[in-house]
């Protein structure tokens, strides 16, 4: 109950306000009697404390310093008998009053402290009452909807029912917006909107929206709806976080059993996937996001206090928004990587690999801007159903090995342009693949060490560019004839001529063996 409410009660019509009415909206929680001069040292705050005035004039006190005391106590008002033993208020307890909207309220000599104390205890029981009584049914509307499987826009617009004002949730989890029929999004940003924050100790779920009411103007039952409102909508969001924890978890497990085989029958994995509405028809290929230096860098960007998921799902986001626009696309976590089944869509003008080469180099600069981590695409040969996704998940996988050996990290590597390093994959550590590469490589390796010289990386490079001079002098930025020349030197150190193809196939065999054993 507020100050200006005990002061509308018929039964006490002789009160009236002195001064301090802008705080006449205090709330009243009790009633109790000055009957000593350190009253403050009694106070709890929310008193309507009421005195005859014999107390301040039988014993010297400050009334300024009072008013103050009280004040800062949380006291709602003090109500004094003017006409009894204090036969003025001073001008200047008036305006300290005012100005601390501290109500100072008269009392008429004909009023017993029995005559306060009784109806403003009993109308402070009944409202308690009240409002515990409008507090349960409230919880009762509520609690209904989450045991009725409803949503969160059922939830704003019971809400908004209730308070008879526009609501608006912003989910913090989801990104989604929840508008009651009577909202504009418009009117977000009006001063007489009321921003409430969902919250539990460790989640911030979103924010509560309440239009066209001033915070000021808000009465005890409104803000018991918005409290249940936020209960509830903490219930719901819950309730669609394990629900979709345990779907992902099935999905999950649907998608590692295609890609390690681990099932009996076609008709298995097809029964299991119509279960989340999918139909596996078309022919499909794997890529292996893989996050390039990922323990390094998890430990420096979030120090091992934040789950996996904080970074998977912004990372998985990006990929999918990029992938999905044009493939329909189904994916599972590993530790430091992410595994897309990628099928194909019908009617595709453009051939796949190059809008795949394409999306990556986007999908690449995107997960960088939105995590601060880089990941290597391996991309899986096609193949003509999901039965084929065990070979093309092993062809990505294969794809993301070979491009570590070889220092390749941020970038694509399709199975299918791995040529002779999928037959080198398995042999580059050997004793005699070594030697082999010693014995081809070192004089030319020596002679730049020596002279510091850059004859093995021009050398590198055109065997890269397919033995076209020409694209190697754009590669490498240098005139054509320069090029040519280092070829020359290169031939003459090595002491073989390269015009012939077995010279050619020695070299190029022996560039890529040092290129993937890092010799």
């Amino acid at each position: 109950m507020r100050v200006k409410d005990l002061l509308e009660f018929q039964s006490l019509s002789g009160l009236r306000l002195l001064a301090g009415a802008d705080g006449s909206r205090r709330t009243v929680s009790s009633v109790s009697v000055m009957d000593a001069p350190d009253i403050c040292d009694w106070m709890r705050g929310g008193e309507l404390l009421i005195t005859s005035g014999y107390t301040i004039d039988t014993h010297p006190v400050d009334l300024e310093k009072l008013i103050v005391g009280l004040n800062d106590i949380g006291v709602a008002a003090l109500g004094i008998k003017v006409d009894r033993f204090l036969h003025e208020i001073p001008e200047s307890v008036l305006e300290q009053a005012d100005h601390l909207h501290f109500p100072l309220v008269h009392i008429p000599n004909d009023f017993a402290f029995v005559d306060i104390i009784d109806p403003v205890l009993t109308e402070i029981v009944n409202r308690q009452a009240r409002e515990l009584r409008y507090s349960e049914r409230i919880h009762d509307s509520f609690l209904d909807l989450a045991l009725e499987g409803k949503g969160i826009q059922d939830v704003v617009d019971t809400l908004q029912a209730i308070i008879q004002k526009a609501v608006v949730f912003k989910d913090r989890l989801s990104g989604e917006t929840y508008i009651s029929c009577e909202a504009r999004l418009g009117d977000l940003m009006t001063p007489t909107t009321i921003m409430h924050e969902v919250v539990t100790a460790d989640r911030n779920y979103g924010y509560l929206y309440i239009l066209h009411l001033d915070e000021r103007e808000t009465d005890k039952y409104e803000r018991v709806a918005i409290e249940h409102a936020s209960a509830i909508l903490i219930l719901v969001i819950e309730k669609r976080i394990s629900n979709h924890e345990v779907e992902y978890r099935y999905r999950s497990e649907l998608i590692h059993d295609i890609l390690t085989g681990n099932y009996r029958s076609p008709e298995e994995i097809q029964s299991r996937a119509a279960l989340f509405g999918w139909r596996f028809k078309r022919g499909m290929r794997v890529i292996v996001y893989d996050i390039d230096d990922f323990k390094a860098q998890y430990l420096k960007q979030t120090g091992d206090d934040q789950p996996l998921e904080s970074v998977h799902d912004p990372m998985t986001r990006v990929i999918k928004s990029r992938l999905g626009s044009y493939f329909r696309c189904y994916y599972t976590h590993y530790s430091d990587k992410i595994v897309f089944l990628v099928e194909d869509q019908p009617g595709e003008s453009r051939d796949a690999r190059d809008l795949l080469a394409e999306l990556n180099r986007s999908i690449n600069a995107d997960v960088r801007a939105e995590t601060g981590y880089t990941t290597t695409a391996g991309v899986g040969g096609r193949k003509p159903s999901f039965q084929g996704a065990e070979q093309s998940y092993a062809e990505a996988e294969l794809a993301v090995r070979i491009s570590r050996l070889r220092g390749r990290r941020n970038c694509t590597v399709f199975h299918e342009d791995l040529g002779i390093y999928r037959l080198l994959h398995d042999i580059y550590s050997s004793d005699q693949g070594l030697d082999f590469v010693n014995e081809t490589l070192n004089p030319l390796l020596d002679y730049d060490a020596c002279h510091d010289t850059d004859f093995y990386p021009t050398l590198a490079t055109i065997i890269e560019s397919d033995w076209n001079l020409r694209q190697t002098s754009r590669t490498l930025h240098v005139h054509y004839n320069t090029v040519k020349y280092r070829l020359a030197r290169a031939e003459e150190i090595l002491g073989l001529d390269l015009a012939l193809q077995q010279n050619k196939l020695k070299i190029a065999l022996a560039v890529c063996w040092k290129d993937i054993a890092g010799c």
